[in-house]
């Protein structure tokens, strides 16, 4: 069980390094990324952006699953620039593909 453990740490490890990479290749200083230490997501602040309704459904649309931080929070209005994204059942290929989507279609809105 141990060998499973640490062979799906290093599984986890790499594709948070990979949409990390992915992040700031494709926006550069215009996101921030924090949590990113463990787990399985992490989140993105977008500097100057807005998640709204239009545009969630927008990347729902292109396959793009993000989850907005303003809804799991209590003071509305705070984070509407802040997105979590998992990484977690995804292949590192799809990570890239996904963050490419999530450029072009932010980058319309």
């Amino acid at each position: 069980m141990e060998r499973h453990i640490r062979k799906m740490r290093k599984v986890y490890m790499k594709r948070r390094e990979v949409l990390r990479r992915a992040l700031n290749h494709k926006f550069g200083q215009s996101v921030k990324i924090l949590g990113d230490s463990t787990g399985l997501h992490l989140i993105a602040e977008f500097k100057g952006g807005e998640f709204t309704k239009e545009l969630i459904e927008r990347l729902y649309q292109s396959n793009v699953k993000v989850y907005p931080v303003e809804h799991h929070t209590i003071q509305k209005g705070r984070h509407v620039n802040k997105v979590i994204l998992g990484y977690g059942n995804l292949r590192e290929e799809e990570i890239e593909e996904g963050v490419c989507r999530l450029r072009t279609i932010v980058q319309k809105h």
